[in-house]
């Protein structure tokens, strides 16, 4: 069986640079280790220091004649260095392989080299008159090459700071330059799709290539320095076997030009950029691309709604009813939200614009769930006041008050056929009431667990109860008995709900841990940690996906098989409550702390493996 590896963007950084960025690159800087102290009594299997042996770097340079230098951690990106030494825009940066030293070149001809732990300047080369397009490390960084339109690669000393040797590319505008692993070649590639291979050690030529009919824009070896890699304006990639220059392959697939290709560390894969705005990875073996990534298709807030509650909102859901006989709002989004100011509040959502249609008056402390019929335009309210509630969503009346007696209603949820809603509240016990008849059908017992969270299962067969003890219970409609009981968590549940096809439960707790359960059996499936208390969750209609909410104000968007994390908002400035995809999965809200209802873009998966884009030449 193949396993097909999926690609996520991870965060994005706008406004990185004031004008265009035109390079980039990586360093990945080893910390240095402390002494070790004489200790008899220590156990050198045990790793005494939790803390990252490396840091993680990304530089970039632009056109506003600037490189910045940004530090990676916990999955933000922080500016560390701002470097000003360039007067005219940066084209390329490189760093050295033990990411300590940082070289940069400009269309001033400038090249300097820089210390990427302290941003301070080294040295500044003389390169002549002449614009440094492009440059890289020798393998051993003791040397930096550089390309220009003068058709000449310059070797300099890193240490010395002066020019060793020069390479003629017999006039070529050369755009792209590369050091194999080895330290035994550096190509070129050329304006006029030309790409040379010299041999380092006799300083000369020893292979000329003509395969492309446009400009060269970036070259590199596999790391074994076997193979020869080539991206172009004509919108082909190339793969040559070095020592004999034959051509291994031409891959096609982008839609314009190829600007940019990396190989895999482990050499299995490389990836290509293009103008056409996607980034393709590509199986070696096979020479397809498994993976294409659309670079303007990105997780992103799409609106903020500061201030939607005077208090903080504690619970969401989204809805799309058929309002009969209101015409105005059959096809609308609804949202529904309540809170800590005892109000429920109904907006819809048109244009992006969210506009407050309904807020509902009728408890008297705080509101801390609210759930939409899925067959019927009703919405169900509880409160800390004892109070459940139904409403007319689209006219924004009560219709009934269920009394409950002195119970709290901690959680809600409606039957997958609408014709019920399920209640847990401190007394452990399940209610079930008929949505239309407001009254109570029947009481399934959990052994006295408060409960802090239930949901029914889509097609009505079971319904799952979350307790302030961490402990899960599954319970069988029919039969009216617990059929599974698990020690799910270690702190209370704060949700559960089940994946759409009914099969599976997803639960949060107050021990920071997201799990996936399977319902017929309720063995976990997977576990993932957000190390802080995981407080709201919802799968995604298809169910492809899981939102949770988490204390720390942030929002994960994972992926269910694996529990593998897609995206993480971090728009909340305080603890976020509750999350909820819109019906066509492309949409998530969360509500928090803060007072504010924001939603996000979520695009959809990326596509199945692709099986063609490879020509393959004997």
């Amino acid at each position: 069986m193949s396993i097909t590896t999926l690609y996520y963007m991870q965060l994005k950084k706008e406004n990185a640079h004031e004008d265009s960025i035109w390079c980039c690159g990586w360093s990945n800087i080893e910390k240095e280790k402390p002494k070790e102290t004489e200790n008899d009594d220590v156990d050198p299997t045990q790793d005494t220091n939790n803390e990252p042996n490396s840091e993680n770097y990304l530089i970039t340079g632009g056109l506003d004649d600037l490189i910045k230098v940004w530090q990676l951690e916990n999955g933000k990106l922080e500016e560390k260095h701002q470097l000003e030494g360039h007067s005219l825009g940066v084209i390329s940066v490189a760093v050295s392989p033990d990411g300590k030293t940082l070289a940069s070149s400009s269309q001033d001809s400038s090249l300097i080299l820089w210390d990427l732990t302290n941003g301070e300047k080294i040295k500044t080369m003389e390169t002549g008159p002449t614009d440094v397009w492009t440059l890289d490390f020798s393998p051993d960084g003791k040397h930096v090459i550089s390309g220009s339109n003068a058709g000449k690669i310059l070797i300099f000393g890193v240490e010395s700071g002066k020019q060793e040797q020069t390479l003629d590319t017999r006039g070529k505008f050369t755009l792209s330059v590369a050091y194999s692993p080895d330290g035994k070649y550096i190509a070129s590639g050329a304006l006029d799709g030309i790409i040379n291979i010299f041999d380092v050690a006799q300083g000369k030529l020893v292979h000329t290539l003509e395969g492309h009919a446009m400009p060269i824009r970036s070259l590199c070896f596999s790391p074994d320095s076997q193979l020869l890699l080539t991206a172009s304006d004509d919108g082909h990639m190339k793969l040559y076997d070095v020592v004999h220059a034959n051509l291994a392959g031409t891959l096609s697939g982008h839609a314009s030009w190829v600007l940019s290709v990396a190989f895999s560390p482990d050499g299995k894969r490389f990836a290509s950029g293009s103008a056409d705005r996607t980034v393709r990875v590509w199986d070696l073996d096979s020479m397809q691309y498994s993976t294409t990534m659309p670079v303007n298709t990105i997780y992103s807030i799409l609106l903020k709604k500061e201030n939607a509650h005077d208090d903080p909102i504690y619970c969401c859901t989204w809805a799309k009813i058929n309002t009969s006989g209101d015409s105005e709002n059959a096809s609308k989004d609804f949202i529904v939200t309540g809170g800590l100011d005892c109000l429920v509040k109904v907006w819809t959502l048109q244009n992006d614009r969210l506009q407050l249609i309904h807020t509902l008056k009728g408890h008297r402390m705080a509101v801390v769930s609210v759930a939409v019929s899925p067959t019927a335009p009703i919405i169900a309210s509880s409160s800390l006041d004892s109070s459940l509630i139904f409403w007319d969503l689209a006219m924004g009346k009560m219709l009934t008050e269920i009394p409950t007696g002195a119970s709290d209603v901690w959680k809600m949820a409606f039957s997958g056929d609408g014709e019920h809603l399920c209640t847990g509240g401190h007394t452990g016990k399940v209610h079930i009431y008929g949505v239309k008849s407001g009254t109570l059908d029947k009481v399934l017992d959990t052994r006295g667990k408060f409960i802090l969270s239930v949901a029914c299962s889509g097609n009505s067969k079971y319904i799952a109860t979350g307790a302030e003890d961490g402990v899960l219970c599954i319970l069988d409609v029919t039969q009216g008995k617990v059929v599974h009981t698990v020690e799910a968590h270690t702190k209370p549940i704060r949700n559960l709900a089940f994946s759409p096809c009914n099969k599976r439960l997803a639960t949060v707790s107050n021990d920071g841990f997201v799990k996936l359960y399977d319902v017929a059996s309720a063995g976990l499936q997977y576990t993932l940690n957000l190390k802080c208390w995981a407080v709201g969750l919802c799968f995604s209609g298809d169910g492809t996906r899981i939102a949770a909410a988490a204390a720390d104000g942030t929002v994960r968007v994972v992926l269910t098989d694996g529990l593998i994390v897609l995206n993480t908002f971090q728009e909340h400035t305080d603890m976020v409550w509750g999350v909820n995809f819109n019906s066509s999965n492309k949409r998530l809200m969360s509500v928090s702390k803060d007072k504010c209802i924001n939603i996000y873009e979520c695009p959809p998966l990326p596509p199945k493996t692709e099986k063609k884009g490879a020509t393959l030449v004997k």
